[in-house]
């Protein structure tokens, strides 16, 4: 996995509109949800993107003024046509220079280092690697360069998650129960913060 040049992509084009404002900025043991995200694929990938889209203003001015770093950013303009566009937009951009695409969710506040250098792991020899929690696979997700076309087709809110079941790819599975926690609103978070364990969301 060591040889392979891999870019993390975060999705973080949504409205998040059941949070009330921009979950992304919204605080998470002292930084904004978005940079925990960030902070956890530091130092095991070769480069970190951030998809945006309706919150393209907000965020680029919380870059601007210091408060997210070590990522660069992809504006979605066609943000509103689901998840799967969104993906397809950011690969379309990486491919020519990346063996690898992780893409991960930007409200997934739970998913550790650990997690993400275990779900590397698990791609060498295959086609994708995802986690799995809560009996199913979902993102994280990393995906090797022969993916890169289907990803590219991808349209609609369900993301890539057909792809992980898809027959034709050598899919590993990562157990990441982790994963299983994505913030919606802001009860949610405060929850989840406010919690030591992961248990009540689970």
């Amino acid at each position: 996995m060591s040889s392979l040049r891999v870019a993390a992509l975060i999705m973080a084009a949504g409205a998040s509109s059941r949070f009330d404002g921009c979950k992304l900025l919204s605080d998470v043991h002292g930084v904004p949800m978005v940079q925990s995200v960030i902070n956890q694929v530091h130092g095991l990938v070769a480069d970190t993107f951030v998809v945006t889209g309706a919150w393209q203003q907000a965020l680029e001015s919380a870059a601007q003024r210091g408060a997210l770093s070590g990522a660069t950013t992809i504006y979605c303009a066609s943000w509103q046509k689901g998840l799967g566009h969104s993906i397809a937009t950011g690969v379309a951009k990486l491919e020519p220079r990346y063996d690898g695409i992780l893409v991960l969710l930007g409200d997934q506040v739970a998913v550790t280092s650990a997690d993400i250098r275990r779900l590397l792991a698990c791609l060498d020899g295959h086609d994708a690697a995802c986690a799995v929690y809560r009996g199913r696979r979902g993102a994280p997700a990393v995906f090797g360069k022969n993916c890169f076309g289907l990803l590219k087709e991808l349209t609609g809110d369900r993301g890539a998650k057909t792809m992980l079941y898809n027959p034709a790819l050598a899919v590993a599975k990562c157990d990441m129960p982790h994963a299983a926690i994505d913030i919606d609103s802001r009860p949610e978070l405060l929850r989840w913060l406010n919690c030591s364990d992961i248990a009540p969301l689970l």
